[in-house]
């Protein structure tokens, strides 16, 4: 499968998430949907040339600032449900009813999600990858720019990320999946799946728990709740950044390997 055919695939999974999304916002169907959007935009490099009148990258950040409070409150409210250090009834008392009010007004498609243009968008890019000049070796050389280009980024992150900086954390999250979306769109396009694969997502779900602590903190700071209950969460989430770094170097090891696999599959 050509890269053109892997673009291909990811402009008809955003798609069917969409309308799923448009017929029922769930828990599910906002997660799928917010993938379906950073996939394609961790891709924006090789496609802006593709239909460059649609702006791809605006459209779809857009798409995910318009869910962002929305996915936030099923997160913590996830979180509370599972996570035994959240369920005591200080938090409990502070948090659970807040949230539940908040999201029982958040259950509809926001009016700011800009579901046609991003439709008519998808509909451009699909004609143009589908057209015998986008299936030329200069995908490839671009994919290759960008690997490298979010591999030292991701690297410079992971160095200067600080357990008592959730923000480092935060950012290094969002670089780590795009790199971990490019790696993936190879595999999409045929390439046999490397070993790593399962780490890598281990790597994103734990930086995932630490984003889910810093919301939640956020959130009761937002809320003016008590101090100490704010303390206790900062707590909670500085332990989990600090076991995350204690692990710093094999999450090196970890993308060295990455990028050992890129280089033999791509060159």
């Amino acid at each position: 499968m050509t890269i053109s055919a892997a673009l291909l695939r990811r402009t008809k999974r955003l798609r069917g998430r969409l309308l799923r999304l448009e017929r029922n916002v769930s828990i599910r169907s906002v997660h799928d949907f917010r993938i379906a959007c950073r996939e394609l935009l961790a891709c924006h490099a090789l496609l802006k040339d593709l239909a460059p009148g649609i702006h791809l990258k605006k459209l779809l950040k857009k798409a995910l600032n318009s869910l962002n409070t929305l996915r936030d409150l099923q997160q913590m409210q996830r979180r509370l449900s599972k996570d035994p250090a959240l369920k005591t009834k200080s938090i409990a008392k502070a948090l659970e009813q807040p949230l539940k009010h908040a999201l029982a007004s958040s259950q509809a498609v926001p009016p700011d999600l800009p579901a046609e243009e991003l439709l008519f968008a998808i509909a451009t890019l699909e004609q143009s990858l589908r057209a015998e000049q986008s299936k030329h070796a200069n995908l490839h050389a671009i994919w290759r720019k960008e690997w490298r280009k979010s591999l030292r980024e991701v690297r410079a992150r992971l160095d200067s990320a600080g357990e008592d900086d959730l923000d480092s954390l935060h950012r290094l999250r969002i670089h780590y999946k795009k790199l971990r979306y490019l790696l993936e769109l190879e595999l999409d396009g045929g390439a046999s799946r490397p070993a790593s694969k399962a780490a890598m997502k281990r790597w994103q779900d734990g930086l995932g728990d630490i984003a889910d602590c810093r919301a939640i903190l956020n959130y009761a700071r937002e809320m003016k709740l008590p101090p100490g209950l704010q303390q206790k969460l900062q707590l909670q989430a500085t332990k989990k950044a600090r076991h995350f770094l204690k692990k710093r170097e094999a999450f090196h090891s970890l993308l060295d390997r990455c990028d050992q696999y890129s280089q033999k599959q791509f060159g």
